[in-house]
């Protein structure tokens, strides 16, 4: 485990940052803003537990987020005619190596989509091109490689699938994404993805002819942003009439040493959190974006490997990243962010019965997020860098009442003073128990003798709020200023009812 330095300090310079927070909203993140990843390699062992209550229950609290059920392993299913769940395959060193096909049959589809549909999730679908093109290996004898003139797409298992999606008539359809790092190592030319792309829309407008209720096409869920603007791609999804453009971010790689250098760092939280995506985001805002092509970043982490021992992405210390992802690419206008992976979000607890599920530490923060911050983005200038703030209309009102939502990575006791009224008041903040960044069960409002963890059931812990009065200085809890205190290393929401910022009112 990684523990803090220290766990108390005074306020960094004895002073107060002055925030300020527009009075006009910014812009407006869609329904589909918050999702998670799930890998199909993972997710298909799941299936056979997906009648069980406990995973039922801990799933429902995922309600109104959408899933990207895709991945790497998204690229061997071939999708088949059938009623019965197709057994999961296994996966293993042969996974980029010749042709691998591992069977989902409709019924998977089918157990897939309901299990979610009953927790309130919808599913962006990665659909796999790789299917009857024999691709073999790679020069370096790892990676799946289709050629550079590859044989013909196998599309009838695609259509299959739409043909079936359309009968059943789901209504939890959040979109269907097509491709997935497909050159970073290369597995196909980029001119035959936006081929594949072209086809797929044509696919999907002839299942559904209304365009109005066409689930969403988006491509190429690539990975090469931070060395290829994209711009190609957007073209050829614009040229097709697809619906959005996506990639995934994962600014920190594989670190040698561990997430904290990191994590800690409010510079580079602040300065690399988009650091990977910023070709493709320049290149999107150079017209895309006016013309309607929206933006999905379908995996996003802080890394995609982490060094053993260290604090991973399950851990208290991953939700300084979260916040600053969440507050930045909601700032960025991105239309969905999927935080990678439900792997690292539920776990199956080591030697415990199958169906036992633990969370995440930032399984707690995202609560916070969905309950209490809401679509209209405020802009925030003013935070320097010590903390990461960021500020939103909140979550269900429109009385003019403001979440302001904030990291402090630092060993230091951060104080912010707002224009806007900041009583009545009611404030979670999470830090991490004795101070160890591996904890996957952070402390609420100080609250050390009750650390936040699913109960046994699978339901939610107890998540008070700290009120903080209008008229008193003090409240059942404790004392409460006007100013926002960020203790060290928290992550922090403060939901201020009666700030009266005008965008956020009707």
């Amino acid at each position: 485990a990684v523990f803090l330095s220290c766990c108390t300090a005074a306020t960094a310079g004895g002073g107060v940052t002055p925030i300020s927070i527009s009075d006009d909203v910014l812009l407006t993140t869609p329904s589909t803003f918050v999702a998670h990843g799930w890998e199909p390699w993972s997710a298909t062992h799941w299936f056979e537990h997906f009648d069980n209550p406990v995973l039922q229950k801990t799933f429902s609290h995922l309600n109104s987020t959408v899933i990207r059920f895709g991945g790497i392993t998204a690229d061997w299913l071939k999708y088949v005619a059938g009623n019965a769940v197709s057994a999961p395959c296994v996966f293993g060193p042969a996974w980029g190596q010749g042709r691998v096909e591992c069977p989902f049959s409709t019924g998977s589809f089918d157990a897939l989509l309901s299990f979610l549909d009953k927790a309130g999730i919808r599913v962006l679908f990665d659909l796999n091109e790789l299917i009857g093109r024999n691709c073999g290996q790679s020069k370096d004898g790892k990676h799946q490689w289709c050629g550079d003139k590859p044989a013909a797409w196998d599309t009838a298992p695609v259509q299959l699938l739409l043909a079936h999606i359309k009968d059943k008539g789901f209504g939890n359809i959040a979109g269907f994404e097509l491709g997935n790092e497909l050159w970073a190592p290369e597995h196909l030319p980029r001119e035959t993805a936006i081929d594949d792309f072209a086809a797929l829309v044509k696919m999907v407008e002839k299942v559904w002819p209304n365009k109005q209720q066409a689930p969403p096409v988006v491509g190429f869920g690539t990975n090469d942003c931070w060395r290829n603007n994209g711009s190609d791609l957007m073209a050829g999804i614009e040229l097709s009439n697809g619906n959005g453009f996506s990639f995934h971010s994962y600014p920190a790689g594989h670190p040698v040493g561990g997430l904290v250098p990191f994590l800690t760092n409010s510079s580079w939280l602040r300065h690399n959190t988009l650091s990977e995506a910023d070709r493709c985001l320049k290149a999107w805002n150079a017209g895309p974006r006016s013309r309607g092509l929206s933006l999905y970043v379908t995996e996003a982490a802080a890394s995609y490997g982490i060094t053993k021992g260290t604090p991973d992405t399950s851990s208290f210390l991953h939700g300084f990243f979260s916040i600053a992802q969440l507050g930045q690419f909601a700032t960025a206008g991105a239309g969905l962010v999927a935080r990678w992976s439900i792997n690292s979000f539920l776990l199956q607890e080591p030697g415990r019965d199958p169906t036992s599920w633990i969370a995440s530490s930032d399984f707690f923060l995202y609560q916070l997020y969905q309950n209490f911050v809401g679509h209209g983005v405020l802009e925030v200038t003013g935070d320097d860098d010590s903390a990461l703030v960021y500020a939103h209309c909140s979550a269900g009102s429109s009385n003019g009442s403001i979440t302001v939502f904030a990291a402090n990575p630092s060993d230091q006791t951060i104080a912010l003073s707002l224009k806007h009224a900041t009583q009545p008041r009611s404030e979670f903040i999470l830090t991490a128990p004795g101070g160890n960044f591996s904890s996957k069960t952070p402390i609420l409002n100080g609250n050390a003798a009750q650390p936040l963890a699913l109960n046994a059931d699978g339901s939610l812990p107890a998540m008070p709020a700290r009120f903080c009065g209008a008229q008193d200085s003090m409240s059942q809890s404790g004392a409460c200023g006007d100013t926002l205190t960020l203790p060290p290393y928290s992550q922090s929401f403060f939901v201020l009812l009666s700030a009266g910022v005008k965008g956020c009112k009707n």
